[in-house]
């Protein structure tokens, strides 16, 4: 059974709101692989335009920022993280560009953020890596994306024709030489005729040929010998203006300058370029060169802003603004284009500075996630003026962010980084409150009191800092009882006690008030309850019980309330739950739940691998429910009910009688699930709210707000309608409209298909057999069935449950008869409940011959040859999983291979194939 493929709830129920951070480069002198870009930052229209806009790269999202109003406008259209941005010299269309499956290159209205074209860039290739209008905007110049490694290369430079229709191929196509990844392509800012671009250890040289559909490259040779130094990384390459020479920064600080006819290599033309000058511009590398105007302008990793002129003499430098690495740098729409380099009069000219210095204001981005906009004119101030710093436009997230907390009452959201960091947001109004560096505190995890006076702070060194609520974030407490990452903390309801779990799967608790003078926080005890990874802690509503879960389906429950530094952490419960046939993945807890057999009692919603939601019984620890959880980007990893007290007076959740579950996966894809959840597609949605992994998810107090963060370091913050959400439900005549829906959804064939006939005719068979076969009283057919005999229609239709999977449909039965005794085989069963239970329990996907290869391996499999010997194999049936006597397993091969077959039938060695197709019957599963 394939799982739906988009969301079916409206998607307006899930909205961005706001994106905090800024994707400059990935990589710092010639660093991570091939040095390609995240996103360049791009002042659009400040003059022509009303108020001071910028654009620039949130991962997957392009945005426009209005600073006089301080809002965004999202241009969203991209799957994978946006790769590459860029203007047109008009500055009236922007071009953004991803890498990865199903890639494209879309054109964007720079005035109102429209998209005006997509181009799908095909499965050939890998997407873009780099994106340059021609100067006169009317073709794109787009360098694809390699292969995975790099190493086969496969990359194209293709050039596209803006006024050819919108499906129309490129005009030009080459493929790059294998041997250097290139990360890098421009155009002259003044010609079409040609265009530039390099690798780490290479610059090309191109001149398109619509005629012949193809480009013409050159690629000169440099080699260090030649300038008696070692060159750097290549970085950056661009034209420089009013010449035909053109310069690549490198990762020293270096630009390797090439110019025309120069001591041309034996069979070269005079017109190819050769390598004659290598110059030191920069302390450290060159992150950006871009050509503007009549100046050659880079940007380096020291900080630092340079203007050369045509001759490479230096007119300006720009060396206060002190925000970490210039990583891109775009230029006020006057003055910009080709005309800036003679006009310059007039009263919207460019600022001019000593020495005819005449440029543009100016915008950087830094590797901070800083945009700063900076006066051409404050180069002619002292040194020391605040002007020659720059305005801050927009403030980054921190760096190698891990994990975020919100403050219970405040509109503050704190996030912690790796690098020791803290940063604290008013996500209201969209600012930044405080930056702070902590010693000792690289965080892992973090959480707020549910008063919201202190924050824990889980550290990847294993110390737990507790600290005064922001602004000030002053020491209060630190304790560090164990040497591995803390990976979950969780403060109790009362806020007296913070539950912590590590790498090493222990479970500590830490309170307030033990010490003599009662007010100290310190170390209760510790257990290690775990095999495994452990999924969360979490405190019971009145704090009583601290329950932990990990990856194994084991559950621990501890006595909070009693236990003390003498006693040490009491343990309650350990043990596997009533069935877990699949890793969980997440869990959060409910205090009472509209599942009929839960009466009221406080139950685990639990994710698993096998994409299911499952609910138990907190005290029974039974399963009580099964459904086909949101299948649209792999296992739930985070999971948390909005607020009850903040939807207390939502309407449409009262009639329908749900929680509101926001949830995310490990990686792209978060949203909303009612709950009690059935499997209705409409009961949830699923948007890419990141185009990487999901570091976390959480909705704020009010659960108007959902925010996430990705492993990028970008926060995204997402506006929820819970109204929109329960639209659909709400609108449903009944619920056998709403069961009609998930079964044409879920089932093959959907209400009028095969699968659904034949159960309606086993279900009709099994209210005639209840009366008995051989009666002669008039046949009955009361629409109901008696759950022990559902299990083996479920079978008929070919679900083949185990033993501990029939114990959960029995449960899921008897919960769902608001009549049950006790007897819970006796439990009445409608059809349409019985196809619920065959779409939700199955599995969602069928076993493969990947599979059954994985389980002969974790069986003992030869490394080399893939078999288990049949002692092995019949030892396992037996042993492992189910308990299956000997008699029984005979019993089921004498089924397989026909009447008095046993175990002996098997041959001496068993691969995966055999077993497939030779012992169970399965058809030729392929290679």
């Amino acid at each position: 059974m394939a799982p739906p493929s988009s969301s079916s709830a409206p998607e307006d129920a899930l909205s961005l709101s706001w994106s905090f951070g800024v994707s400059t480069s990935s990589f710092l002198g010639g660093g991570s692989s091939g040095g390609a870009s995240l996103g360049d930052v791009i002042s659009v229209g400040v003059s022509s335009l009303p108020g001071e806009r910028v654009a620039y790269v949130a991962a997957h999202t392009a945005l426009l920022y209005e600073r006089a109003s301080h809002t965004q406008t999202a241009l969203q259209g991209h799957a994978n993280a946006i790769s590459c941005l860029a203007t047109s010299a008009q500055k009236t269309m922007l071009a953004t560009a991803d890498a990865g499956p199903g890639a494209m290159v879309i054109l964007w209205n720079a005035n109102t953020g429209e998209p005006v074209r997509t181009i799908p860039l095909g499965e050939s290739t890998n997407g873009a890596l780099c994106v340059d209008f021609a100067p006169d905007g009317a073709s794109l110049a787009v360098l694809t994306a390699a292969d995975g490694d790099g190493l086969s290369q496969n990359q194209e430079v293709l050039i596209y024709d803006l006024k050819a229709p919108a499906n129309a191929p490129p005009v030009c196509a080459t493929e790059v030489p294998p041997g250097d990844m290139q990360t890098c392509l421009r155009f002259p800012t003044n010609r079409n005729t040609e265009l530039v671009s390099n690798g780490k250890q290479r610059t090309f040289f191109w001149t398109p040929s619509p005629s012949t559909g193809s480009l013409a490259f050159h690629s000169p040779p440099v080699r260090s010998r030649d300038f008696k130094q070692a060159l750097g990384a290549f970085t950056q390459s661009a034209f420089i203006p009013r010449s035909t020479a053109a310069a690549t920064g490198t990762s020293d600080g270096d630009i390797v300058l090439w110019e025309e006819g120069l001591l041309a290599e034996p069979g070269a033309r005079a017109s190819d370029r050769r390598a004659t000058k290598v110059l030191r511009i920069h302390s450290a590398a060159v992150t950006t060169l871009v050509a503007h105007g009549r100046y050659l302008v880079s940007g380096g990793e020291d900080g630092f802003v340079r203007f050369f002129d045509n001759k490479l003499k230096l007119n300006a430098w720009f060396e206060e603004i002190d925000a970490g690495p210039v990583m891109a740098i775009s230029f006020d729409a006057r003055g910009g284009g080709a005309a800036a380099e003679d006009e310059v009069d007039g009263e919207d000219a460019p600022r001019m500075g000593p020495d005819n210095f005449v440029a543009p204001d100016m915008v950087v981005a830094t590797g901070n996630g800083r945009v700063i906009a900076i006066r051409a004119d404050s180069f002619d101030l002292p040194s020391g003026s605040p002007a020659k710093r720059g305005v801050t436009w927009l403030e980054g997230t921190v760096a190698n962010a891990t994990a975020i907390a919100v403050h219970p009452s405040r509109y503050e959201l704190l996030i912690v980084s790796s690098t020791g960091s803290l940063q604290v947001w008013d996500y209201a109004r969209r600012r930044l409150m405080t930056t702070m560096a902590k010693e000792k505190c690289a965080g892992s995890c973090v959480a707020y009191t549910p008063d919201g006076s202190l924050v824990a702070v889980g550290c990847s060194t294993g110390h737990l800092r507790l600290l005064t609520a922001p602004p000030s974030l002053s020491d209060v407490e630190s304790f560090r009882f164990t040497t591995s990452p803390i990976t979950h903390v969780e403060f109790s309801p009362d806020g007296k006690m913070v539950a912590v779990a590590d790498a090493r799967h222990t479970v500590a608790l830490v309170s307030h008030g033990h010490g003599k003078s009662g007010e100290r926080w310190e170390l209760v005890g510790k257990y290690n309850a775990h095999a495994t990874k452990v999924l969360k802690v979490l405190f019971s509503s009145n704090g009583a019980v601290l329950t932990s879960l990990d990856a194994e389906g084991v559950l621990a429950s501890f006595d909070a309330r009693e236990s003390t530094p003498q006693s040490g952490l009491r343990l309650l419960h350990h043990g596997g739950m009533t069935h877990v046939d699949a890793s969980p993945t997440a869990f959060t807890m409910l205090p009472s739940t509209s599942v009929s057999g839960a009466k009221g009692e406080p139950v685990i919603v639990a994710a698993d691998a096998n994409l299911k939601l499952k609910t138990y019984e907190l005290n029974q620890f039974s399963c009580v429910a099964t459904a086909l959880g949101p299948a649209y980007g792999g296992a739930v990893e985070h999971l948390t009910p909005l607020s009850r007290e903040a939807l207390g007076a939502n309407e449409s959740l009262k009639v329908l009688g749900k929680d509101v579950l926001c949830y995310a996966c490990s990686e792209r894809a978060a949203g909303l699930c009612l709950y009690p959840h059935t499997g209705d597609p409409k009961a949830s949605l699923a948007l890419v709210v990141h185009p990487g992994g999901i570091s976390a998810c959480l909705p704020t107090p009010d659960a108007r707000k959902l925010i996430t963060l990705g492993d990028d370091g970008i926060v995204n913050l997402w506006t929820i309608s819970v109204d929109a959400l329960a639209a659909p439900l709400v609108a449903d005549e009944s619920e056998a409209v709403a069961t009609e829906r998930t079964l044409d959804a879920l089932i093959e064939g959907g209400s009028t298909g095969e699968m659904l006939s034949e159960a309606r005719d086993y279900f009709y068979y099994a209210q005639l057999r209840a009366q008995g076969e051989e009666t002669t009283e008039p046949r009955l057919t009361p629409g109901v069935v008696v759950a022990s005999d559902v299990p083996d229609m479920l079978c008929a239709m070919g679900y083949y449950p185990s033993e501990a999977e029939v114990q959960d449909l029995l449960a899921e039965c008897q919960a769902e008869d608001m009549n049950a005794s006790a007897d819970v085989e006796g439990s009445s069963v409608t059809f349409a409940k019985m196809m619920l239970l065959l779409a939700n329990h199955r599995p969602l996907k069928g076993v493969d011959r990947a599979d059954i290869e994985a389980a002969f391996r974790t069986l003992g499999a030869d490394s080399e040859t893939g078999t288990l010997s049949k002692t092995q194999l019949v030892e396992a049936l037996i042993s492992y999983g189910e308990y299956m006597s000997e008699d029984e397993l005979n019993g089921c091969l004498g089924a397989l291979y026909g009447a008095g077959a046993s175990a002996d039938a098997l041959p001496e060695e068993i691969d995966a194939r055999y077993f497939a197709e030779g012992v169970l019957g399965f058809e030729d599963l392929g290679s």
